[in-house]
């Protein structure tokens, strides 16, 4: 989803310094609730990271986050962190919208970027999700040279209670 590159004249060997990017992409991406994906939206989804107690300890180097532009966020290191980047491939790294900031439940209704919408989950049981129609990476969910073919358009993950055994 985004471009992350260490910002200096070359390379930044102290690794202090990142610019998190949707330019790559090109602006107009969307979440799936029709809020546009933003700097202003990842910086205050890094600031409530930083600011929760769950969650800060996962980012402790991160010491402030501007916003450069429309669609840049300049994220600024307290001390060299050259892990920064495998970092966002986890929790942490999920953009949420801004719709859902402060809505305890919106981690039983996720809002994303994806080629996935969230359909429905019943926990312990199954979670259904259906094709984006308006995912923002062009080709996706196509067929392709390389794979040809229907895409599904509506996926389903469910879990089976184990037999029970009578004693």
């Amino acid at each position: 989803m985004y471009a992350l590159e260490a910002e200096s004249d070359g390379l930044n060997p102290a690794a202090n310094r990142f610019a998190v990017s949707a330019n790559m992409e090109g602006p107009g991406i969307k979440f799936h609730d029709g809020t546009p994906l933003t700097a202003d939206v990842t910086k205050k989804n890094f600031d409530a990271i930083k600011a929760s107690a769950l969650t800060r300890f996962a980012m402790a180097p991160l010491s402030r986050v501007e916003v450069a532009d429309d669609l840049t966020a300049r994220v600024f290191m307290s001390s060299p962190w050259v892990v920064f980047p495998a970092v966002l491939t986890t929790q942490v790294g999920f953009v949420a919208s801004a719709a859902t900031a402060g809505d305890p439940t919106a981690g039983r209704h996720p809002v994303g970027t994806g080629p996935f919408v969230f359909d429905e989950w019943q926990p312990d049981a199954r979670l259904r999700m259906k094709k984006n129609p308006d995912y923002w990476r062009k080709g996706c969910g196509t067929s392709t040279p390389s794979s040809s073919g229907p895409r599904p358009t509506r996926t389903a993950i469910s879990t089976a209670s184990p037999p029970r055994t009578s004693t």
